[in-house]
C-alpha cells in the first residue's frame, strides 16, 4: 500500500520499503577514478605535462590540452591506490592530442618529440613502493599494445577485463596497480599519455558481507 503523500517515512522504514535486489544479479559498473587515493607517477616532466599526479588520475572529462609526458626519455611509471577495494571490468586509454605542429611549431621538418604509448602493463601490486627497476624485474597481468586510432578515440583503447577469466580473478580485488609504458609508437623521447578510466565495482558494492551485518542488526 502507498503511504500518503504528506506522510514522513523514516529512513529505516524507506529501506526496508524497497524492492528488494534479485539474488545472484550483477551491480552496475561504476567508474572508479573518483575513489583513488593516491597517484604517483615518475619520470613525469614538471614543464611538459600539463595536469598534475592527482589531476591525471581524477581525470575523465579527456581533453587534447591535459596531458602527462615524461622527462629523461620515454618511459613512464604510474602507481595508483584506490580508497578501498575495487573489482575493475575494463580499463580505457586516452592519448588524444594532435601533432607536435599544433603546439606552434612553425617548421615542418622538425621531428616529433612525442608520441603515444606503445607498451603497456600493468600489474597488480601490494605496495607504492615501487621503481623501474621492480617493473622491468616482474611480469606483467596485462599487456596491451597501444593503438594510435583507439587512443586518440573518445572511447579511448579499452581492455575488457571480465571478457577473461584469468584476468577477471586478477583484477577482482584490488587496492593498488602499477602501469608500466616503456616505450611509444614513434620511437621518441618523449612519451604522453591523456587519461587513464577505470571502471568496476567498489567493494562498498560488491562485499556481501555487508549485508549479512545489516540483516543480523534489524
Amino acid at each position: 500500500m502507498a503511504a500518503p503523500a504528506n506522510l514522513k517515512i523514516p529512513p529505516q522504514m524507506a529501506n526496508m520499503m524497497k524492492k528488494p535486489e534479485t539474488a545472484g544479479s550483477i551491480a552496475k559498473t561504476i567508474n572508479l577514478n573518483g575513489l583513488i587515493k593516491t597517484v604517483k607517477v615518475l619520470n613525469r616532466s614538471d614543464e611538459d605535462s600539463t595536469i598534475s599526479d592527482m589531476m591525471f588520475g581524477a581525470n575523465t572529462n579527456i581533453t587534447e590540452a591535459q596531458y602527462i609526458m615524461s622527462d629523461a626519455d620515454e618511459e613512464l611509471l604510474i602507481l595508483y591506490e584506490f580508497k578501498e577495494d575495487v573489482d575493475l571490468d575494463s580499463i580505457s586509454l586516452h592519448a588524444c592530442m594532435t601533432s607536435f605542429d599544433a603546439k606552434d611549431n612553425d617548421d615542418e621538418d622538425e621531428e616529433l618529440e612525442y608520441s603515444p604509448p606503445k607498451q603497456i602493463f600493468i600489474y597488480k601490486v601490494d605496495s607504492l613502493n615501487k621503481d623501474f627497476e621492480d617493473a622491468l624485474a616482474a611480469k606483467p597481468d596485462l599487456k596491451i599494445v597501444g593503438d594510435r586510432n583507439k587512443l586518440k578515440s573518445k572511447q579511448g583503447q579499452t581492455v575488457k577485463i571480465k571478457k577473461k577469466a584469468k584476468l577477471s580473478v586478477k583484477f577482482g580485488k584490488l587496492d593498488k596497480l602499477m602501469v608500466f609504458i616503456p616505450s611509444n609508437l614513434d620511437d621518441v623521447d618523449k612519451t604522453y599519455i591523456s587519461g587513464i578510466k577505470f571502471e568496476g565495482n567498489s567493494s562498498a558494492k560488491t562485499d556481501m558481507s555487508r549485508w549479512n551485518d545489516v540483516k543480523c542488526k534489524s
